[in-house]
């Protein structure tokens, strides 16, 4: 799973395009084993502010490549970049913290950043918030919720997400189950989305190119 993960999110880098030689060298390190080269590439261009450079500084910490295993650092770059836009980054945010804070999925701050990748429109994270309403942690339970994100992620394509939505409408009436449905269908990524603005043309092929990992 992670491996297609990241798969998905080098192919999303590539059509794209490249903008910083360093960061294409980080990368060309990276998938030929060198990752003390990349994270050599990549920490200077996270310093300067490169969100995508900040991503991926953060996933060499979180499994000790090319740097020590430190989920204090990853948790840090992760955030950076988060608070930068990137909707994985903003995912990955929410895991780090549990994992720094040594807490499971009801820590009020990973439940944020699990909300705003959601909303964003990243398929995993809204597995991710189903379940949370499912559970009821750090959200109150709620099935109806809990049916619509899954429901969101599994029309992404998210395979996982579609026992949770049929899980959870094993526990709705048809009442709540049309209301679950109606929130799916009327739910849109948030403005300030990388899908929203190209969607509605309004991202600048430097915008896409800088918003995408």
């Amino acid at each position: 799973m992670q491996q297609l993960w990241l798969a998905l999110v080098f192919s999303s880098l590539w059509a794209v395009g490249s903008i910083s030689p360093d960061f294409d060298s980080g990368m060309a390190a990276y998938e030929r084993g060198d990752y003390t080269l990349a994270a050599n590439h990549w920490q200077n261009l996270a310093e300067d502010g490169d969100p995508r450079a900040q991503y991926y500084l953060a996933t060499l910490y979180v499994h000790g490549q090319g740097v020590p295993r430190d989920d204090a650092l990853a948790a840090h770059w992760f955030r950076a970049a988060a608070e930068q836009g990137h909707t994985i980054a903003q995912y990955d945010t929410g895991k780090t913290v549990a994992a720094v804070h040594e807490t499971s999925t009801d820590h009020p701050v990973q439940t944020d950043w699990h909300r705003r990748a959601a909303e964003r429109g990243d398929p995993v994270a809204q597995y991710s918030l189903g379940f949370m309403y499912e559970e009821g942690r750090g959200v109150p339970q709620d099935y109806v919720m809990a049916h619509m994100w899954f429901s969101l992620s599994a029309k992404r394509g998210y395979e996982p997400a579609r026992a949770g939505r049929d899980y959870c409408a094993s526990h709705l009436s048809e009442r709540q189950l049309a209301k679950s449905r109606r929130l799916a269908s009327r739910w849109t990524p948030r403005a300030d989305s990388l899908e929203s603005q190209i969607t509605s043309g309004t991202a600048s092929p430097a915008a896409s190119a800088r918003s995408l990992p």
